[in-house]
């Protein structure tokens, strides 16, 4: 996606379109509202509130997505991420996007950012700080949406708490149930690694429907593949090991690989 300011859309590929009167809605991930299947019926709920109250219902939505509404009867566009900003959306001073490389060269930004730099070597990604690689290109922030009019762009509060506030989740295993009605009707699989947290989210997934867990890598005496393949047999959980096999490593497919995430992975 690459949305300019003052032209408007210019390239919306990688994301889906849901047209409904008054707007369109392009999507790029996984959206769900509680209570409902995730995608379009989510998507339809986001609409109404949008047509009923004029404002988006950040609170509600959860996944890991970006979605930009385009309004039908003017120049105006709102932009977000979801509220841990797991997606990614990035913005310059004349347009805003998911792919870092399309947006570097619409603007033709070429400068490295510093910090940025050094925090990507130190913490394996960039955006933390808001800094990214290139200078003049910033990260989205997950407590903002963006909307664009009269070819300007204006942040605004999304009005939600942020990580260290209250949670809206009162009861996590009520939860993981509302994540299973949500993918009840798409093909889903869970990631099963000798983490904490994957032991935790396949556990309790698994009470509400049978998950396929896996976990991928080339060596089978490893702790992290012996963890997962014991807490699946404890569990009582299907599972596979994936081995995938490893491309030769070169300047070229190293290329493919950056331009293949878009310039940030």
């Amino acid at each position: 996606m690459l949305l300019s300011f003052k032209e408007g859309i210019i390239d919306s590929r990688a994301y889906d379109k849901f047209e409904y009167p008054e707007f369109d809605i392009y999507l790029s991930g996984f959206i769900f509202v509680r209570k409902l299947k995730a995608g379009k019926e989510s998507l339809d709920f986001l609409a109404r509130e949008l047509e009923e109250k004029h404002a988006v219902p950040f609170a509600k939505l959860f996944g890991m997505y970006a979605i930009i509404i385009d309004f039908k009867d003017s120049d105006r566009f709102i932009a977000f991420t979801d509220n841990s900003s797991l997606h990614g959306m990035f913005i310059t001073d004349n347009s805003l996007g998911s792919n870092y490389v399309e947006l570097a060269r619409h603007d033709g930004l070429k400068c490295f950012d510093e910090l940025g730099v050094c925090e990507y070597i130190m913490m394996d990604r960039h955006g933390l700080s808001g800094h990214t690689l290139i200078e003049g290109i910033r990260s989205a922030n997950y407590l903002e949406y963006y909307e664009v009019s009269s070819g300007k762009c204006s942040t605004l509060s999304k009005g939600i708490e942020d990580i260290d506030g209250k949670t809206s989740i009162d009861d996590p295993f009520e939860f993981f149930g509302d994540i299973a009605h949500a993918v009840s009707d798409m093909k889903a699989i869970c990631s099963l690694t000798g983490g904490y947290d994957s032991r935790m989210v396949a556990s309790i997934m698994n009470t509400f429907r049978p998950f396929e867990c896996f976990i991928s890598g080339d060596n089978e005496a490893s702790r992290e593949i012996a963890c997962a393949v014991n807490a699946a047999k404890a569990g009582g959980f299907k599972m596979r090991v994936i081995h995938p096999e490893l491309p030769e490593q070169s300047d070229s497919h190293t290329y493919k690989l950056l331009m293949g995430g878009g310039g940030i992975r």
